[in-house]
């Protein structure tokens, strides 16, 4: 077992702590902010020009997410045999290329599905499932803390942000030359991050780092356990359910005579309140080695949703604070449960798995809500149906196992 004096020192060394805030500055332009959490500002005005429905544009995420599914078992393994930094770069370039792509779409649904394609390739090598390896190699004792921070934490702050600077510059100069800016900018910031700042702890660099890496579970071990799909399913049903609100949340309030600034502010929040789930969750699961700790954050959701259907115009910014900071920490946990549930064997592949499954939910809640809007004429049904839903992976998130794999002894 690693000593207690080891594991504070890995988890506070200085290239420890260079190498999270080269995450961070990877994560804060990549594919969670820069696309899936800017989308519901670019929704109306793409659907619009081209004549599409609502549910039409929303495949383009499901298709990303399907993309990672079936590429990201490869990847993953591919990072554990070989490491991260090597293909860093060229993630990013693929990533980017899809992004600017977005500004080149004449209409036609194919290309959109071949864009989405890319943009899940890309962004899959360059996304969490490399950087979340990179942080469990450095980080023991406070890996909770530090997968908040980076994983969701910094990406939640990052779409705040974006989701201003996309409607700026949708409003001045329409939604292709904001695609365009998003991806240069991004580029020239992230692809020299990743070549100087981010790399992997070597032996030398995280004392017991061998053993860590020895301990846990094969993937076909982890994929047929009843903690993967328990966890996971849940996870991937609850940020499905989740996004699917936030992605049509706009459209939502227009239809309920909301007016748009206040809409708008409460999407900033959504992003802006989710830091403090994973922080302060990831502070909690380091201190108290229980999985009801991550399940008190499946309430997060339910809580948002009463508010939003039951608390009239007032309610709206609260409602959508609940919903940052159950998205946020859902996704930031991720990581700390499939470290602590399987180790870290296979991490990259279980990893890859996750946030393919995650993404595949973020990309088909949205779906189901444009059609169910499409079917019923209205989003009143449909939203009732995704809050149902968040109930439902609350009570399941009441059933989590405890941890096979739990962390060095607080000193």
């Amino acid at each position: 077992m690693t000593s207690p004096v080891l594991s504070r020192k890995r988890s506070l060394s200085a290239p420890a702590l260079t190498a999270a805030i080269g995450c961070a500055i990877c994560l804060a332009l990549s594919l969670i902010p820069l696309f899936m959490g800017i989308f519901p500002v670019f929704l109306e005005p793409v659907s619009t020009e081209f004549g599409w429905g609502r549910s039409l544009f929303p495949q383009a995420p499901m298709i990303v997410g399907l993309t990672a599914a079936v590429a990201g078992p490869f990847i993953g393994r591919v990072l554990d045999r070989k490491g991260v930094r090597g293909i860093l770069p060229i993630g990013f370039a693929i990533w980017y290329i899809g992004l600017f792509s977005l500004s080149l779409m004449d209409g036609s649904v194919a290309a959109l599905y071949l864009v989405a394609v890319v943009i899940g390739i890309g962004g899959t090598i360059a996304g969490p499932i490399a950087f979340a390896k990179i942080i469990n190699g450095w980080f023991d004792r406070n890996r909770g803390l530090a997968l908040g921070l980076v994983m969701s934490g910094v990406p939640a702050i990052a779409t705040a942000i974006a989701i201003q600077v996309a409607q700026g510059l949708i409003d001045l100069q329409g939604w292709r030359v904001a695609y365009r800016i998003l991806a240069i900018v991004a580029a020239v910031i992230a692809i020299p991050t990743a070549l100087l700042l981010v790399r992997e702890a070597q032996h030398r660099d995280a004392p017991g780092h061998a053993r860590i890496i020895a301990d846990g579970l094969t993937g076909s071990e982890a994929f047929r356990s009843r903690d993967f799909l328990l966890t996971i399913g849940a996870s991937c049903i609850a940020v499905g359910a989740l996004m699917g609100v936030t992605n049509h949340f706009l459209g939502w309030m227009t239809e309920r005579g909301v007016d748009k600034d206040m809409a708008t502010l409460a999407l900033s929040l959504f992003s802006l309140a989710g830091p403090l789930g994973p922080i302060v969750g990831g502070f909690l699961v380091d201190r108290v080695s229980s999985p009801k700790v991550v399940a008190s954050f499946f309430a997060m959701g339910p809580m948002g949703m009463g508010l939003l259907l039951f608390g009239g115009n007032a309610a709206v910014v609260p409602g959508m604070v609940f919903f940052g900071l159950g998205f946020s920490s859902i996704n930031g946990l991720a990581p700390y449960l499939i470290s602590r549930y399987f180790g870290m064997k296979a991490g990259s592949e279980i990893l890859a798995v996750t946030f393919a499954a995650l993404t595949i939910g973020m990309g088909v809640g949205p779906v189901l809500i444009g059609l169910g809007h499409d079917i019923y004429g209205g989003y009143g049904q449909t939203m009732a149906m995704a809050g149902g839903a968040m109930l439902f992976t609350l009570i399941a998130a009441l059933f989590f196992q405890p941890y096979r794999f739990s962390g060095p002894p607080r000193p």
